[in-house]
């Protein structure tokens, strides 16, 4: 039976939509992400069609409705072209557990295996659930920052995930 939502990538025309997502992850979970609601809810949709340039970013659609989301950017600095990282990840309350998040994960991973060696990505350490599927995803742990994320008033410490995407980053 196929699933009940299609993963794809935004397109240009559809900052409006990934504002939507956003906005939604900012509300439901803001204590994983490190931008807040406020900031994303009012920046203009031409910043949203830039980071659409600049973070190629893939969604879990139910019909035209995204459900689901997740971010790529790639590094630019001489020395660290090789890399890139898995940014903005969120999947709705409805579509937890469906699959719609490896499908993302792996969408986002597919786009990235063109261009760098190995996608990083940062997780609050105490959203155990996510720890666990970044963990079944093949993403090791390779560090730990205390306090890398403040959410009223309370700290929370980011696990450091890496995964290599190509044979030659072994």
């Amino acid at each position: 039976m196929a699933p009940p939502y299609a993963v794809r990538r935004f397109e240009i025309g559809e900052a409006a939509l990934l504002r939507q997502i956003r906005l939604l992850a900012l509300m439901d979970t803001p204590e994983a992400f490190g931008m807040g609601y406020a900031q994303d809810e009012a920046r203009s949709i031409e910043s949203w069609q830039q980071w659409l340039v600049t973070h190629p970013s893939f969604g879990a659609f139910v019909g035209s409705e995204p459900r689901g989301m997740a971010s790529f950017f790639r590094q630019t600095a001489a020395n660290l072209v090789h890399r890139g990282s898995l940014v903005a990840m969120y999947v709705a309350p409805d579509l937890r557990g469906t699959g719609a998040a490896a499908a993302i994960v792996e969408a986002v991973l597919a786009h990235a295996s063109t261009l760098v060696e190995q996608v990083h990505l940062s997780v609050n350490a105490d959203n155990h659930r996510a720890v666990r599927f970044y963990r079944r995803m093949g993403f090791l742990e390779y560090g730990r920052e205390p306090a890398g994320l403040r959410h009223a008033g309370i700290d929370h410490d980011v696990l450091l995930m890496v995964r290599a995407t190509s044979p030659k980053s072994g």
